[in-house]
């Protein structure tokens, strides 16, 4: 059998995530009430110190970081993968 839903990509990736820490209650949570945005960790982009034509920001919940070039938006990154709500940033130009 085979579940198909209708889901974005941040839904998606919280999915993933879920998945592989096994919290299976979350994904079934997740599936049958939609994403629940309360529960969502709120989190910024930390920039890192960097001598080349890039930027690279930590996400302050998961650690993960992305790459980007010099002088660009982080409006464009709301979310990092963890799913963690990138709203308060302090960093954004």
């Amino acid at each position: 059998m085979k579940l198909i839903i209708d889901i974005d990509e941040m839904e998606y990736s919280l999915l993933k995530e879920c998945a592989k820490s096994e919290n299976y209650s979350a994904i079934t949570r997740i599936i049958a009430n939609g994403i629940p945005y309360e529960e969502r960790p709120k989190g910024e982009w930390i920039k890192e110190p960097n001598g080349r034509t890039t930027d690279i920001y930590r996400c302050s919940v998961c650690k993960r970081s992305i790459m980007l070039c010099k002088g660009a938006n982080l409006t464009n990154y709301p979310f990092c993968h963890c799913g963690a709500d990138m709203g308060g940033n302090k960093n954004d130009k």
